[in-house]
């Protein structure tokens, strides 16, 4: 992925605090699911190194910092736009903030105790590969903590290149050298209204219509399951998965 392909400012692929309105509730329980992903990662993160790929703005990265205990939190973000606020908003003592792009770019720090990275894989073309880097950063019996959306979002997200089960995603994460000791499902349901008041219903729209009926033509059962949602429940589940994962000594 380059940056030029990375999430818009402000959408909801790159979420900040400090900009969304009040009333949006697509975004305000959006924000709440990222911020309890983060609570979650913080019973793992005391006095280790942790590297938080994909931090975004860094609001999490602090907190893994500041409420979590983390020794040092490293913040690495493909766009620099979202490092420059990151610098400018978040970074403090223990808390730094890198552009990098981890598909091709050297990492800024290796061997870490700690993986942070949310809603990273299904931008990416090579998830399998992506994950074998963290792994090969990571300290032996280092921890990954890694968030995926679990519900098919790739015909209505224009950034989403694959979708998940849960049991998709755990094989995948196994399939790279790592346990799955811990996995917690946040569910989040949105009515069609809901999206379309959101200051970010632009954000659901696919790039080209065309792409969406070649999508669905190329896998039927994709269609199947948006009608079935939009009929039956006239809405959209964002339902993500949250694995907590051991890395497996390399024998």
């Amino acid at each position: 992925m380059s940056e030029n392909q990375s999430a818009e400012p402000k959408s909801l692929e790159r979420i900040d605090p400090q900009a969304g309105a009040a009333d949006d509730k697509v975004f305000a329980q959006t924000l709440a699911q990222h911020v309890e992903r983060y609570e979650f990662a913080m019973r793992h993160v005391r006095d280790k190194l942790v590297l938080d790929v994909a931090c975004g703005t860094g609001y999490g990265s602090q907190m893994l910092k500041r409420d979590g205990g983390a020794r040092r939190v490293i913040g690495v973000d493909l766009s620099s736009e979202a490092i420059r606020e990151a610098r400018d908003t978040y970074a403090e003592d223990g808390v730094t903030f890198v552009q990098a792009n981890l598909e091709t770019d050297p990492l800024p720090e290796s061997p870490v105790d700690c993986v942070v990275s949310f809603e990273t894989i299904e931008h990416l073309e090579d998830p399998r590969r992506f994950l074998q880097t963290l792994h090969s950063v990571l300290r032996d019996d280092g921890v990954l903590i890694a968030s995926v959306p679990t519900t098919q979002t790739s015909d209505f997200n224009r950034y989403h290149l694959h979708d998940f089960t849960p049991s998709q995603a755990r094989d995948l994460i196994e399939s790279c050298g790592f346990e799955v000791i811990e996995t917690k499902i946040q569910p989040l349901f949105f009515t069609v209204f809901d999206l379309m008041r959101s200051s970010n219903a632009h954000q659901w729209e696919s790039p080209m219509p065309e792409n969406v009926w070649r999508l669905y033509m190329r896998s039927p059962a994709k269609l199947l399951y948006r009608a079935w949602m939009l009929c039956s429940r006239f809405g959209y589940d964002v339902s993500v998965g949250v694995f907590v994962a051991r890395k497996k000594p390399v024998s």
